[in-house]
């Protein structure tokens, strides 16, 4: 069963999206003026950058012929579109028209098995019974429901069943249990899904052992001060307060340089922020007054595109002089558009997808061979590991037990070309390396506690360690979040400030 959202609220679709469990939007114009949009068309837009299945749309005609004209104004506007045609006879016949030219409908305001019959025979891709109106006037709404699905079935049709106007979770329960295709839920209903009384209790008391525990580990002498979390050591109040801030700086600097350069690649470079914060800022034995110190552990950025976030690294760090980094990707400049080893602090030329990542596990392997304790640190992107000498190199770590390799990939769902899943999706990403020899972890890449104690956990491992990395393309950009144009291309000055005051600059 697929769930879709009832709602045109953005702010509720980007959170409801972020759980992973979204299929598609059905909404409307009362849904779209109620969340406060002045243009139907441009709320459409942003609702598709935002989830990647079906998005339906309702006309605004009531005539078969504007019907028509309407529906293929909507269709151009996204190609998920689905729209939505009220049953009455008009919408029957633009059903029947619409479904010849290859246009998928939503027949929406189905009441009876009868109706969605008939929406069926024309053409329909989907039904959408509204139960909750159907049990506010005292009918069954769900033995409704379960009327059209047995006369789809006896028949054969294609047709997908909506069950909407849902009121609360049973209504989802119920559906699921007739076998119906989708069911689309507001959003508080959705938090009601996911919350019960129970799990909030059980929460409660796990949190409360987890405080005791900690207590009696900072009590044990010898022991380090700090509390321990499952993974590792957890960060000060204060440790983690500066990592946020650094990794807010990271994201104010990549984006000022490549808006003023009008070039690069700034979404991967936000969605990399906390990472590089904590690599460098917390975990790497890195000296910046040495940073050829042959004691020093190595970072590879893979996913050489993203080197802005890594140039506002090393800077904050004291690396690169702050007058460099608006001549970034200037002709003979310090700081070239892919990392280049005569930038100080670049172990190694990388951006040629997959190869930063074998220049590690080489790394890796010479320091094993020279009795070295260095660790080297290489972070991928999630489009990056398409490339097939990704796997050569894993399956090279593995055999070789390259416990002091550890690998990020940074899961932000985008690349070049659009979504990840969408051109050749890559998951499981952590099952695949894992059938490599790899030991795994996967984390927020937003939450700098989490990306400590991960790399914690890495120091333990006898095999390679990779953290996969769940993060946001464009993170702390809210018009930048998610959206695969702002993988290679820079923000305008106009956007740059409105971006810049949202990251609290």
């Amino acid at each position: 069963m697929e769930i879709f959202i009832d709602t045109a609220d953005i702010g509720q679709i980007r959170e409801a999206a972020s759980w992973g469990i979204l299929s598609g939007v059905t909404t409307n114009p009362t849904l779209i003026a109620r969340a406060g949009h002045k243009d139907f068309k441009s709320a459409v837009k942003e609702i598709c950058k935002i989830v990647q299945g079906p998005i339906s749309a309702e006309v605004l005609s009531l005539k078969a012929e504007e019907m028509v004209r309407d529906a293929e104004k909507l269709g151009k506007i996204h190609k998920n579109v689905i729209i939505k045609i009220p049953m009455c006879p008009e919408g029957l016949k633009a059903i029947k028209a619409l479904s010849k030219k290859g246009i998928k409908v939503n027949c929406t305001l189905v009441f009876s098995a009868n109706q969605a019959l008939l929406a069926a025979i024309a053409g329909a891709a989907y039904v959408s019974p509204f139960v909750g109106r159907l049990d506010d006037i005292g009918n069954d709404g769900m033995k409704v429901v379960a009327e059209i699905l047995q006369v789809f079935r006896n028949y054969g049709f294609g047709t997908k069943v909506i069950v909407a106007s849902v009121r609360h979770p049973m209504h989802v329960v119920e559906a699921a249990l007739l076998g119906a295709d989708i069911a689309t839920v507001p959003f508080d209903v959705l938090k009601k899904m996911i919350s019960h009384a129970k799990t909030d209790e059980g929460i409660k008391r796990f949190m409360e052992d987890a405080k005791k525990q900690n207590r009696k580990s900072e009590q044990q002498p010898g022991k380090n001060k700090k509390a321990v979390l499952w993974m590792g050591k957890t960060l000060s109040k204060k440790e983690e307060g500066e990592l946020r801030e650094i990794a807010r700086k990271i994201r104010v600097i990549s984006l000022k340089m490549t808006t003023k350069s009008d070039s690069g690649h700034p979404g991967g470079s936000l969605s990399e922020a906390d990472i590089l914060a904590v690599l460098y800022f917390h975990k790497m034995n890195y000296n910046a007054k040495n940073p050829e110190d042959p004691k020093r552990d190595r970072f590879i950025l893979s996913k050489g595109h993203a080197c802005p976030g890594l140039y506002a690294a090393l800077h904050l760090k004291g690396v690169i002089p702050e007058k460099e980094l608006w001549r970034f990707r200037e002709i003979n400049g310090m700081l070239q558009g892919h990392p280049d080893r005569k930038t100080p602090g670049i172990e190694t030329i990388s951006g040629s997808l997959g190869q930063g990542f074998s220049v590690a596990c080489g790394m890796a392997l010479a320091g094993k061979m020279d009795g070295k304790k260095h660790k080297v640190y290489a972070l991928l992107g999630d489009g990056e590991i398409q490339e097939g000498i990704i796997w050569e190199a894993a399956m090279f770590a593995g055999f070789h037990k390259l416990n002091n390799l550890v690998a990020i990939v940074d899961k932000n769902g985008c690349q070049n070309d659009g979504y990840v899943k969408d051109i050749l999706d890559v998951a499981p990403i952590a099952g695949k390396f894992k059938a490599f020899g790899w030991n795994t972890l996967e984390i927020n890449g937003h939450d700098v506690r989490e990306i400590a104690a991960a790399l914690d956990r890495a120091d333990k491992s006898e095999k390679p360690f990779v953290i996969v990395a769940e993060t946001v393309k464009g993170k702390g950009v809210s018009f930048m979040e998610n959206d695969p144009q702002w993988h290679g291309k820079a923000i305008s000055k106009e956007k740059l400030e409105k971006a810049l005051k949202e990251l609290g600059e």
